[in-house]
């Protein structure tokens, strides 16, 4: 019991506790223990992990043909493409094997593998992420549906990067938006007011300020540039969604050191199979 419980613990513990707390430390040896051998450890058990992880694929795939399960005809197909990339990537090297580099037959062209990730594995990705596309923009649809006000924030912020970032949206007049913040603003009073009159003043005395100062002006396409759309779009990428993303990438981490000492204590076993 003192070999799968507390050795594997007081491993995990004592390894752990100097990769988390070696990057708090101003100390040489510990530093190049995070930075060179703890890296190495990761890659080594990584690299394991995903031949296991092929293996067992393979493994839930031949049992899927075996047992022929529902959709057991694509099993073949990954059966066999698993074994042609095994054979592409280990054993056939190129077209003079006694020249070709180990390792090198991988980006060489003309070679099998090469060529497999070229014109089988290039094009079944790009695939893939033009079906994410649909699945995103289907997403988006029932995300951007207005049903409160940080619905509506969302909703009105995708539309602007989307718009702004493109290039029809440089060529949409500030002065378009403004007629069109006049529109909502009007919608907004009348939701709140309800009063027919009070929207039409307030309707009718925006476009009268904006058409005053756009005939003043001359009509600028990109001013004032506080409406114009690819303006805004970099101002809402740059502030808020930076903001956003280091908030996440904040908790993130929080949940990462909460992580590691749970192991570092052995609290977590999820490793030992518990």
């Amino acid at each position: 019991m003192i070999w799968k419980r507390q050795i594997p613990i007081l491993i995990v513990a004592f390894v752990g506790a100097i990769t988390l707390f070696g990057w708090f430390i101003d100390q040489p040896d510990i530093k190049s223990f995070v930075d060179d051998d703890a890296t190495q450890f990761y890659d080594i058990i990584a690299s394991f992990a995903i031949i296991l992880g092929a293996l067992n694929l393979m493994k839930l795939q031949i049992q899927k043909v075996a047992r022929k399960k529902t959709g057991w005809p694509y099993s073949l197909i990954a059966i066999g493409g698993f074994i042609f990339a095994i054979i592409a990537g280990f054993f056939i090297k190129g077209v003079d094997d006694s020249v070709a580099q180990w390792g090198a037959h991988v980006t060489t062209e003309g070679t099998l593998f090469k060529w497999m990730f070229d014109y089988i594995f290039t094009p079944l990705s790009a695939t893939m992420f033009s079906l994410l596309a649909f699945y995103v923009a289907s997403a988006s649809y029932r995300a951007f549906r207005i049903r409160n006000f940080e619905a509506t924030l969302l909703l009105v912020a995708g539309i602007i990067i989307m718009v702004g970032r493109v290039p029809i949206g440089s060529m949409i007049s500030s002065w378009f938006i403004m007629y069109i913040i006049v529109l909502a603003l009007g919608i907004g009073v009348n939701s709140w007011k309800k009063d027919k009159i009070l929207t039409f003043g307030v309707v009718g005395a925006g476009l009268a300020i904006v058409t005053i100062a756009g005939m003043m002006t001359g009509w600028p396409l990109d001013k004032p540039g506080i409406f114009y759309l690819p303006i805004i779009q970099e101002w809402i990428y740059f502030y808020p969604n930076v903001a956003g993303a280091r908030a996440i990438m904040i908790g993130i981490g929080l949940g990462v050191f909460a992580t590691s000492i749970r192991y570092i204590l052995g609290i977590e076993k999820s490793y030992l199979g518990e």
